[in-house]
């Protein structure tokens, strides 16, 4: 019997691991109640059947949902590979590394694959895709319009909810060769990229930790980026301009001053995120400060 998995992390619970102090515990600030908790990831940014389709002969009393557990089943493969990563590039995330390159090959698809799914998991996300139902307009298009007819000469009844469940496994997931978040990967491995190394202070992150932002480290040019602190002392900046092409799938160390600028990027982005989080109190306090 496949068991539903209820509680369905939008962050994975490796990544927020690497915020966690030696209780196996992190600090996160919810701003709209102004409260400080000290949390284990296993009880922060999830939501219930968050990637669940339910049937549309549901009620309140008894819901039943479209292949149950299929994405985050999906997710939790995807996982492992993701967290072995990130545990190679943490570890590699000194000084005396400044000139290596840092990831090859495989490694490159994987990291991209990484923050494609970081991106497009989040509630927000989903909502701004819209994902979470049929729209008016989407019902138009052909592939609405096909798919229902050939549903239907199936004989299946629950015909919007598998378009829906279809829709969803395509926009999260890349188990569809050149579909949906396939496309997203390659768009991102387009861009040059390299990893940030903190001297001394931390890195914070959020409910949602992927950050597009203009990158406050160059002045010169207009350099849209994408961000994501990895930890407390590393993080991955992805951006097309000059400075950032020089310095591709290396570590750079960075001041104090540039770190806070970046965690000033993701506290204006007030609208994406419930929860600041971070491997102590005083970094999301400092930065709450400035």
């Amino acid at each position: 019997m496949n068991i539903l998995k209820k509680k369905q992390h939008y962050v994975p619970q490796f990544y927020l691991k690497s915020f966690c102090d030696e209780s196996g515990k992190l600090t996160a600030f919810c701003p709209k109640q102004n409260e400080f908790k000290k949390i284990a990831p296993n009880n922060i940014c999830f939501e219930k059947n968050l990637y669940e389709t339910p049937t549309s002969d549901c009620n309140e009393g008894s819901v039943s949902y479209i292949n149950c557990n299929y994405i985050e089943n999906i997710f939790g493969k995807y996982e492992g590979d993701f967290a072995s990563l990130q545990r190679k590039i943490l570890a590699v995330g000194t000084e005396k590394n400044k000139n290596a390159l840092i990831l090859h090959s495989n490694e490159k698809k994987i990291f991209f694959h990484f923050v494609a799914n970081m991106l497009v998991r989040n509630p927000v996300s989903m909502e701004k895709m819209g994902i979470d139902s049929l729209s008016d307009d989407f019902k138009e298009t052909e592939f609405y319009v096909e798919t229902t007819h050939k549903l239907k000469e199936m004989g299946k009844s629950e015909v919007d909810s598998i378009i829906l469940f279809i829709l969803k496994s395509l926009c999260l997931t890349n188990e569809y060769s050149n579909d949906g978040l396939d496309l997203l990967i390659e768009e991102i491995s387009k861009i040059d990229y390299c990893f940030l190394v903190a001297k001394e202070r931390e890195f914070i992150t959020t409910d949602h930790p992927v950050c597009f932002e203009n990158d406050l480290f160059n002045k010169t040019e207009n350099s849209n980026s994408l961000y994501m602190a990895l930890s407390p002392y590393v993080a991955v900046l992805f951006g097309n301009y000059n400075d950032l092409r020089s310095m591709r799938n290396r570590m750079i160390l960075i001041s104090e001053d540039i770190v806070n600028n970046f965690n000033q990027s993701i506290l204006k982005n007030k609208h994406y995120y419930h929860w600041i989080i971070a491997h102590s109190q005083s970094a999301i306090e400092k930065a709450i400060k400035e």
